[in-house]
């Protein structure tokens, strides 16, 4: 029965509208499409493999935001140029041992570390790529790596994360590094707090004199449940480049509303605000979304960003002010 390979998977469009300030108004409409396959050959291990196909770029391919507008779009710069070809964005084998759980392959190391109960999945949650995960965390696109995770208790679990940042490059000298602490509180109201630090050989951010240097980054995500219909959340990181006096730095912080009515009882109302303040920019924006789900096949979602001010991140221009009303329909099969 374990051998047996279970296939399901999503198919989702999103469309924004960006309006206001000087940017021209228009339609962004985006789609994917991820079909899964998992199996388990042992009772201790799972094959996991997920072929995703995605057309459309979103918004930021004409505001270039800092913080990201639309996590799903981001995903096109995984792809191969025809766009909407099916590639593997993961594989990977995972095994169990006693408390140690390792997994090789092509991974999602956002997946692992700086998660958050409230603000970690852009298909049902927060769209803002900020909000996902932290800025400061500065993973690499999905490539080779491995996660080993370590449950000390019931309360702590310790993760650590290595992969290669450029999957273009077989490189084992300059490998992204990255380790957690994660500690679960179940005292009256169940709450998570992680802490990681990473190493990333190559800065996404380069120095005034154009320099691509070695980083380190450090942060914490915490959600914490306050009563049975709200949770509140914050994210705090920064980053150093080495050699020089300049850091970066992004905060973001919000709450989850579970409605009371039992027709809406699988339903979430989110609300967020985050700065991110790179070397040369600074970006404010919120967001607030409304998820409904109507059967566990089928979820939509009305969201709506506020990028309170910011700078396109080629040209310079201000983006100040910006409305953008989104639509997010996702369906399960």
């Amino acid at each position: 029965e374990n051998k047996r390979v279970a296939v399901f998977g999503s198919a989702r469009g999103i469309a924004q509208y960006v309006t206001g300030g000087e940017q021209e108004s228009s339609l962004y409409p985006e789609g994917s499409f991820d079909l899964l396959f998992l199996s388990r050959p042992s009772t201790n291990t799972t094959f996991f493999i997920d072929l995703s196909s995605i057309s459309g770029q979103g918004p930021d391919s004409a505001v270039d935001s800092l913080t990201r507008l639309n996590t799903d779009a981001e995903r096109v710069k995984q792809q191969s140029t025809n766009e909407s070809a099916a590639q593997v964005r993961e594989a990977w084998l995972s095994v169990d041992f006693l408390n140690l759980t390792t997994t090789v392959g092509k991974i999602n190391l956002g997946y692992y570390f700086d998660k958050n109960r409230v603000a970690s999945d852009e298909t049902t949650q927060f769209l803002n790529t900020s909000l996902v995960n932290n800025p400061m965390l500065r993973r690499p696109q999905n490539g080779a790596g491995v996660v080993v995770q370590y449950n000390v208790g019931r309360a702590v679990e310790l993760l650590a994360g290595i992969q290669n940042p450029d999957p273009t490059v077989n490189n084992t000298d300059k490998v992204y590094t990255v380790f957690e602490l994660d500690y679960r509180s179940m005292r009256r109201r169940e709450g998570n707090w992680r802490f990681w630090s990473r190493k990333t050989p190559n800065a996404s951010v380069t120095t005034p004199a154009g320099e691509n240097k070695e980083s380190t980054g450090i942060g914490v995500s915490i959600d914490q449940e306050v009563t049975n219909r709200f949770t509140l959340f914050a994210r705090a990181g920064s980053e150093k480049m080495e050699g020089t006096n300049q850091k970066a730095e992004a905060v973001s912080g919000g709450v989850e509303y579970r409605p009371s009515f039992s027709w809406l009882k699988e339903d979430r109302i989110g609300i967020a605000y985050s700065r991110q303040k790179d070397l040369n920019q600074t970006e404010d924006v919120a967001e607030g979304y409304f998820n409904r789900s109507f059967t566990d096949r089928l979820s939509a979602s009305l969201d709506l960003q506020w990028l309170i001010e910011g700078t396109h991140s080629k040209t310079g221009k201000e983006n100040k002010d910006l409305i953008i009303p989104g639509v997010r329909v996702t369906i399960y099969f």
